[in-house]
C-alpha cells in the first residue's frame, strides 16, 4: 500500500505566506510519531510532503522507506497535493479545521477514490464550525459549553467570557474577555464565538470511531497558559489515571450523533465541580497522539491502517502516564 502522509502546516500549506510558530511544533510532534508508527506497517511505502523552510529530522530524511517530496516558499500546495494522487493509494491528512482546510483535503481524498485515513469531509465540516457542533450535540443531549455568537450578546450570562475563532484550531486566537463592552470593537464578529468563563480541568480523550462505534483509548489532561488574556498549550500529560467510564459513555454517544467520523479523533472538555461539558471535536490526530505510544504500547498507527479492511481492534500493552512538553517559541 502507498499512504500519502503529510501534517499541513509543515508539509507545505503555508507555502504562500510565514509559518505560524506555535503550530509548527505540535504539528511535528505529530507527524514523527505518526512515521514511527507507520514505518513498523510492512509492505507500505510511504511519501512525505515537507515544507523546505523547515529542517527535516535526519532519521527521516536518511530513511530509505519514505519519499520526501519537498514544498517550496510560493509553490502552490494544492497543485503538489493533486499532484500525488496517481501514486497514493491511501491519504493520512493532519490539517486545521480552520477555513475549511481538513474538510476540503478529506473531499479531495474521497472524490479521486482513494482510501481515506480520517473521518468524512462531512462530519468534518461539522466539528469544524464549532458553533453549529454546539447546537448539534446540544439538541442531542451531550453535554456541551454553551456557545454564543456575537450577534447574541444581550444573551451572555455574566463574565468573563472566552472569545475563539468559529473554525480555529487549538489554542491560537482565544482569548479570556472581561468586558462586555470589548465585543463591540471586534472586526470580523461573525467567525467568533463566545463561551463562559468556566473553571475547571482541561481535558481531551484520545478516540477511535469506525461506523458508528466509539472506543476511547485514554484520558489527557492539558495544561494550558495563560498571559495577558491569550492562552497556549504548554504540555500534555497523556493518559492521566481516571474514572473513565462516564467518559467511555461520551464517546459512544458522539460516535452515534455525529456520523463519519472514523479513525483517531480528539475530544476537547473542561470538568468543573457539577461534571464534564464538550468544548470541541477533533476530527484528525491531535498533540496527545505524540505520548500514545509510550503511554499505552502498541502501534496505533498501524491498528489505524488494519481499519481501513478490518474492524476496530487496538489494544494497550502497558498503562502508564507520559509528560508530552509543545516546545515553547523564544521571545
Amino acid at each position: 500500500m502507498r499512504i500519502l502522509v503529510f501534517e499541513f502546516i509543515t508539509g507545505g500549506g503555508f507555502s504562500q505566506q510565514s509559518l505560524p510558530d506555535s503550530l509548527v511544533q505540535e504539528g511535528e510532534l505529530m507527524r514523527v510519531a505518526l512515521l514511527l508508527d507507520l514505518l513498523e506497517i510492512p509492505a507500505i511505502e510511504i511519501r512525505l510532503l515537507h515544507d523546505q523552510r523547515l529542517p527535516l529530522n535526519k532519521s527521516l530524511l536518511e530513511n530509505q522507506l519514505i519519499e520526501i517530496i519537498p514544498v517550496a516558499a510560493r509553490q502552490d500546495f494544492w497543485q503538489i497535493l493533486a499532484e500525488q494522487a496517481s501514486w497514493s493509494d491511501a491519504v493520512w491528512p493532519i490539517a486545521p479545521e480552520s477555513e475549511g482546510v481538513l474538510a476540503a483535503i478529506s473531499h479531495w481524498v474521497q472524490y479521486s477514490g482513494l482510501k481515506l485515513l480520517g473521518s468524512s469531509s462531512e462530519a468534518v465540516a461539522l466539528t469544524a464550525d464549532k458553533y453549529r457542533l454546539y447546537k448539534h450535540l446540544d439538541y442531542y443531549g451531550v453535554p456541551v459549553v454553551k456557545s454564543y455568537t456575537c450577534a447574541e450578546l444581550s444573551l451572555l450570562p455574566s463574565g468573563p467570557w472566552i472569545l475563539k475563532p468559529r473554525d480555529g484550531v487549538g489554542c491560537e486566537g482565544v482569548c479570556k474577555i472581561n468586558l462586555k463592552a470589548d465585543f463591540k470593537s471586534l472586526k470580523n464578529a461573525e467567525k467568533f464565538i463566545i463561551q463562559p468563563f468556566e473553571q475547571g480541568k482541561s481535558l481531551s480523550l484520545s478516540c477511535l470511531f469506525m461506523d458508528g462505534q466509539g472506543l476511547l483509548l485514554c484520558i489527557n489532561e492539558q495544561w494550558i497558559k495563560q498571559a495577558e488574556g491569550a492562552f497556549s498549550l504548554a504540555r500534555i500529560t497523556v493518559n492521566v489515571g481516571q474514572e473513565a467510564a462516564d467518559f467511555t459513555r461520551l464517546v459512544a454517544q458522539v460516535a452515534k450523533v455525529v456520523p463519519g467520523l472514523w479513525g483517531y479523533v480528539g475530544i476537547d472538555l473542561i470538568v468543573g465541580e457539577a461534571g464534564f461539558k464538550v468544548l470541541e471535536i477533533n476530527p484528525r490526530l491531535t498533540t496527545s497522539y505524540a505520548g500514545i505510544r509510550a503511554a499505552l504500547g502498541g502501534n496505533l498507527g498501524a491498528s489505524i491502517v488494519a481499519m481501513l479492511t478490518g474492524a476496530m481492534n487496538y489494544t494497550a500493552q502497558y498503562d502508564q502516564s507520559v509528560i508530552v512538553e509543545i516546545p515553547q517559541e523564544e521571545k
